[in-house]
């Protein structure tokens, strides 16, 4: 058999358990594993944004911070975005506002970096060396991950605060014991695992509202931990106290407040989660997160199943990784299911994969437990791999933006440009939805969407001659201007051709014989 000869030439038992080959094989090579892993986000790297409206609104407020006009958007004070990331932005254009974009991308890659030997960690306390390194690989081989370290979104640096805050919380309530090779002795937390779990928990709570689902599996463990370890429950209580007072008072947004809305209306939450999330849920949202692509419809569902059913698996590990995992979930069902929103428990659904591949190893007669793992392992890494691959490819086209999204951003630069110029500060700039927010940036002018604004107040803005539209055969823009007393003029821009898409820049006018106020509705 060749899989025993190989397993031979390293030195290996051929007749031991596959599974264990592989700890032993990856403990064996760990320092080559994690250079390699080092070189393929380096390799990744290039320093170009990958144009997203969440990125976008994230750099917009961070822009407006550095330059004195305050936690705001269009000019009024923004509830929507939590401040960490906002705050890091505003810190890279106060340092380097000429060469803002590169130094957040190189930032976020650091911070990607940086979560791996947090998990490497988490794991090194909880089952020893040999699982660390294959968990640290799994990690870092995962297309979702490796995807997000290049993008300027808040996932990874909230997967950086949820790891160190596991860390820290391991260390200090469970790590009795570490097996690093040697025998057994024991554990006691040191300071830096204090500052991981306080630390950590910071950066979970100014990141994202999904802190909530990191403090309740927190709280439900401490309430366990009280029972065992009393002072350091209660120690660790506060901590989560002060921790939900601000998220409470001083950080809630506009996103706690659509959910609870939601809430009140039964009905409507009931047809939200039966209807459109749990199904969304399945396809393909679990098995994508795991998977790193979409597997076709029906494949998709099983393979969901198979995720979900790992992930809850983790209760028979830890109780703060299954809660964690379990309220993620249940956040997802309440308002949307996508698979990078499974970002922060990727580490917990990875090692719940390795004990399905062991598990399923170990049930099988010795020859088809060794196949079935074999087949699975590879199933759940090549399809991650293969998407990492073509990423590395597509981050190296010249110029980067004539490929990426087949052009769709190439016009971008140029067209904000004319923007700026055309558009008064004053003014307002309607877009086709998911738009605005990167032409808000792009142009550092007020540019919204038909959901977002009111005819009225662009008819306002029309009669003083402050009012432009993009692309105005848009549908949503056409059922929106069709609904006021407002017409569109003739382009004074247009760019693009019908490869990449064309985009043209008209002014918005009254109809003849309208008159409005000249008071403006918005700043």
């Amino acid at each position: 058999m060749i899989l025993n000869r190989l397993l031979a030439r390293f030195g290996l038992d051929p007749q031991a358990h596959l599974s264990d080959q592989f700890l032993a094989v990856g403990d064996r090579f760990r320092k080559p594993i994690f250079i390699a892993i080092v070189l393929l986000y380096l390799i990744g790297f290039n320093g170009q944004w990958r144009p997203e409206p969440d990125a976008a609104l994230y750099l917009s407020v961070g822009r407006n911070i550095a330059e004195g006009k305050g936690y705001s958007y269009h000019g009024e004070p923004h509830h929507l975005a939590y401040p960490g990331l906002p705050w890091l932005w505003a810190g890279v254009f106060k340092v380097a506002p000429e060469h803002a974009l590169l130094v957040a991308n190189a930032l976020m890659l650091l911070m990607g970096l940086a979560c791996l030997p947090l998990c490497y960690r988490l794991f090194w306390l909880f089952t020893g060396r040999a699982m660390a390194v294959w968990m640290t690989l799994g990690l870092a081989i995962s297309r979702m991950f490796y995807r997000y370290t290049f993008e300027l979104r808040s996932d990874v640096p909230f997967l950086l605060g949820v790891l160190a805050f596991l860390c820290g919380f391991e260390a200090i309530a469970y790590a009795s014991r570490r097996t690093d090779g040697d025998d057994d002795q024991p554990y006691r937390a040191r300071w830096y695992d204090w500052a991981l779990m306080i630390g950590g928990l910071a950066i979970v709570v100014v990141m994202r509202p999904t802190m909530w689902a990191v403090l309740g599996a927190a709280a439900f463990a401490t309430l366990r931990l009280l029972f065992i370890r009393r002072t350091l429950g209660i120690v660790v209580g506060l901590m989560l106290v002060i921790a939900v007072v601000v998220g409470s008072f001083s950080l809630r947004s506009q996103y706690e407040e659509a959910v609870l809305a939601a809430a009140q209306q039964g009905e409507y939450m009931l047809r939200l989660v039966f209807n459109e999330n749990l199904p969304g849920l399945f396809e393909p949202a679990a098995a994508e997160a795991l998977f790193g692509l979409d597997l076709g419809l029906g494949l998709n569902t099983l393979m969901s199943l198979v995720a979900i059913g790992v992930g809850l698996s983790l209760f028979r590990y830890r109780l703060i990784w299954g809660l964690l995992y379990l309220f993620t979930i249940l956040i997802m069902l309440a308002v949307l299911p996508r698979d990078r929103y499974f970002l922060p428990v990727l580490p917990l659904i990875v090692f719940g994969w390795w004990k399905f591949l062991v598990w399923i190893e170990r049930k099988l007669p010795d020859r088809w437990g060794r196949y079935a793992f074999l087949l699975l392992f590879f199933v759940g890494s090549a399809t991650n791999v293969a998407k990492i691959a073509s990423q590395i490819g597509e981050q190296h086209n010249r110029p980067f933006y004539t490929k990426f999204e087949r052009g769709k951003w190439l016009d971008f630069p140029e067209l904000s440009r004319t923007i700026n110029e055309t558009v008064p500060p004053n003014g307002w700039l309607l877009s086709p939805p998911r738009f605005d927010r990167i032409f808000t940036f792009y142009s550092d002018r007020n540019v919204t969407n038909p959901t977002e604004i009111a005819p009225q107040e662009m008819q306002v803005l029309a009669n003083v001659k402050r009012a432009y539209v993009l692309n105005p055969q848009d549908p949503k823009i056409v059922d929106w201007i069709t609904g006021s007393d407002l017409r569109v003029g003739d382009a004074v821009y247009t760019i693009g051709d019908d490869v990449r898409g064309r985009w043209s820049l008209h002014p918005i006018n009254p109809q003849p014989g309208t008159t409005f106020s000249n008071e403006a509705a918005k700043p």
